[in-house]
């Protein structure tokens, strides 16, 4: 079929096939795109590939490992740790993840009526900051 400025439409079919071929390509990107932010949120690091060739494109993800920062100290050690043998009371206790590894945050209040806040590394148990 012609147009008035001698264009041609693509027969319905290609039209079609080219629709199909776009749909995939979007199908194929939010697939990797919504496996990789999930795992994300959750603090899991992905390792993906993408082989691409000239007639089709491969999209695979590994299974989601979990990286090495994983806290080997619970949450009662933690604030042992951050008492140092001295009578306080626990106020709140937080974790937190960091590109370094996970550590607790510590807030105490003395039995002198101060606060103290300390920080505990999650995999050594190491104090990394005082207040």
């Amino acid at each position: 079929m012609r147009l008035p400025d001698n264009r041609t439409i693509p027969p319905i079919n290609t039209r079609k096939s080219i629709l199909t071929i776009r749909l995939s390509i979007l199908a194929i990107c939010l697939i990797s795109l919504l496996g990789t932010g999930k795992a994300m949120a959750i603090g899991l690091q992905v390792n993906s590939s993408t082989n691409i060739s000239s007639d089709r494109v491969t999209v695979s993800n590994d299974r989601a490992t979990v990286t090495s920062d994983r806290a080997t100290i619970s949450r009662e050690q933690a604030i042992t740790i951050a008492k140092q043998g001295q009578a306080s009371k626990v106020l709140k206790v937080k974790m937190q993840q960091r590109s370094s590894g996970s550590v607790y945050h510590v807030k105490l209040l003395t039995n002198e009526g101060r606060v103290k806040q300390v920080t505990v590394n999650a995999m050594s148990g190491q104090i990394e900051h005082k207040q």
